[in-house]
């Protein structure tokens, strides 16, 4: 056996190899939409999705664009697109932008994952088709309003890694029936649950110490065990 053929086999066994790699790579990532299908903004090491542009209804935002990783998605990503069904989010990111999906009134399902730590403020406002929500642990910040209007939401995991439940977060959420409290939070703030007809049962830990007096108000189904534990932490809480 010749050299000449020695070198030729070596160079089909890494073009194998490396042919190997780019299809798993690609693979991967393979279900994503295409980054066609957003606007964003590219830094130094890393990606901000700013608009979905795209005809999809069940969105499948890509992990990396342009080699670099997607971390962010801005506050008017998918605003007022009122017709697409499911989100689904990659570990890459980290935030979900105030108002991203604002109006997305067909919205029936997102996927966060554990590598998002701040949802921002409103930032699921009147995605009134939005039945139920799991945030990972990774999460410390949801901002206020979160899921102001999401009136089809029956129930919500609320990770024990966040300390404030923030103003009107649940506001208008008319068919959240129970909400489990986690032993992390300190403070339910100003009308975290207005308006929230359905709400019977709130298991409020003893970390919690300041509930202020309108966190409640408007919740006309609360049990009267759920009434005397806001009662005892605020008498001045108004149903």
């Amino acid at each position: 056996m010749n050299k000449k053929f020695i070198s030729v086999i070596l160079i089909l066994c890494v073009s194998i190899i490396a042919l190997i790699t780019i299809v798993g790579c690609e693979t991967a990532d393979s279900n994503a939409n295409p980054a066609s299908d957003f606007e964003y903004l590219i830094g130094q090491e890393n990606i901000t999705i700013t608009k979905y542009i795209g005809n999809v209804k069940d969105v499948v935002i890509p992990s990396k664009i342009e080699g670099k990783s997607v971390t962010e998605f801005s506050s008017e990503t998918f605003q007022g697109i009122d017709w697409i069904t499911s989100v689904t989010i990659p570990d890459s990111v980290t935030t979900i932008g105030g108002g991203a999906f604002y109006d997305c009134s067909s919205l029936t399902s997102v996927t966060i994952p554990n590598s998002v730590t701040t949802i921002g403020e409103l930032a699921f406002i009147s995605c009134s088709s939005l039945t139920s929500v799991m945030i990972p642990n990774s999460v410390t910040t949801i901002g206020g309003g979160a899921f102001n209007g999401c009136t089809s939401l029956t129930s919500v995991t609320i990770p024990d890694s966040v300390t404030t439940i923030e103003w009107g977060m649940f506001y208008g959420c008319t068919s959240l029936t129970s909400v489990m409290i986690p032993n992390s939070v300190t403070t339910i703030g100003e009308g975290a649950f207005d308006g929230c007809s359905s709400l019977t049962s709130v298991t409020i830990p003893d970390s919690v110490t300041m509930i202020d007096e309108l966190a409640f108000i408007n919740c006309s189904s609360l049990s009267d065990e759920t009434r005397a534990r806001i009662l005892q932490i605020n008498p001045n809480a108004e149903f």
